[in-house]
């Protein structure tokens, strides 16, 4: 019976990932259906695991900068909920999902845009203030650089999924990230962009309150 039921899934697994991985996927940056013979699939999920943990990684050290701003500035609740939302990520890794992801953009992206206000509307800046805003400019540069390589990773995974053609019985490991591949990367494009923006925002306005800010990477490209 044991046996008879493991055999079942993995060919339910054989079928599913034939399905995502050669017919059908959605027309997105980076992915579409194989035509065979270009990928390696052993180093697809290499590459997409990998991207995963980097970007859940830096995310999350992201997140820690913005809570540690958020508190200096005395913005309690956002300091409280992006120090959550970091432990989250730190727990996600390589098996972060598209969900968590968004939740963490729309949080991170609201959370800097409160301390890019409150640093406007605040007259004068305590010497302790400033130096917790130059704290977090260099972490929040560094990590937008990590984030930068995840999704450089993952671009490249789907990349090579889309022409990687019909998976053998040795690649039913990588039917998950077939799987994966349509569901995240559209909502990676969706959110880290906007991350961007704010963090752009951030180092204009320290600047303009004359704190020294490090130059913050270029966004990373999804098409």
């Amino acid at each position: 019976m044991k046996i008879s039921r493991r055999l079942s899934v993995l060919a339910l697994s054989a079928v599913l990932f034939t399905s995502l991985t050669g017919f059908g996927l959605p027309s997105i940056p980076g992915v579409g259906g194989g035509s065979g013979g270009g990928g390696k699939w052993t180093q697809i999920v290499k590459d997409w695991k990998g991207g995963l943990s980097g970007l859940a990684k830096e995310s999350a050290r992201l997140g820690y900068a913005q809570a540690d701003l958020a508190e200096a500035l005395g913005l309690k609740q956002e300091a409280a909920l992006m120090r959550g939302q970091a432990k989250n990520l730190e727990k996600s890794g390589d098996s972060l999902g598209g969900s968590e992801l968004k939740e963490f953009g729309k949080n991170s992206v609201a959370t800097q845009a409160a301390i890019n206000d409150k640093i406007k509307s605040t007259a004068k800046l305590s010497a302790d203030q400033k130096a917790a805003m130059a704290q977090a400019g260099v972490k929040v540069s560094k990590s937008l650089v990590g984030v930068g390589k995840g999704v450089f990773l993952l671009v490249k995974a789907s990349a090579a999924a889309a022409s990687a053609g019909a998976p053998g019985v040795s690649d039913l490991a990588a039917a998950p990230i077939a799987a994966q591949i349509p569901v995240l990367i559209p909502d990676a494009a969706a959110v880290i962009p906007k991350i961007w923006d704010v963090s752009n925002g951030f180092r204009k306005i320290a600047e303009e309150k004359d704190v020294a800010m490090p130059e913050m990477p270029a966004a990373p490209n999804f098409g």
